[in-house]
């Protein structure tokens, strides 16, 4: 990924790195940028979308929670290039 996670756009992490959401019941999962950028039912995400952003959109699926209180994280493939 490149940039910082505030800044960094999809399009910016690389086909290996994993986005991880973790919502504050403890649920979490790991989703390739590709499998981001395919998502249907209305819930499109593209190339230009902030990652930071996403957490506000991801809807729980253990308890159905959405909003701030969700965490987003990026988990390089390759060597660290952002801290």
């Amino acid at each position: 990924m490149r940039g910082s996670l505030q800044t960094a756009r999809l399009s910016d992490l690389d086909p290996g790195d994993l986005v991880e959401f973790r919502c504050q019941c403890r649920y979490e999962i790991c989703i390739r940028p590709m499998v981001l950028k395919s998502l249907r039912g209305g819930a499109f995400i593209g190339d230009d979308e902030k990652v930071a952003d996403l957490a506000l959109r991801w809807r729980c699926r253990n308890c159905g929670y959405r909003g701030p209180e969700n965490s987003i994280r990026v988990i390089s493939s390759g060597p660290a290039r952002i801290r």
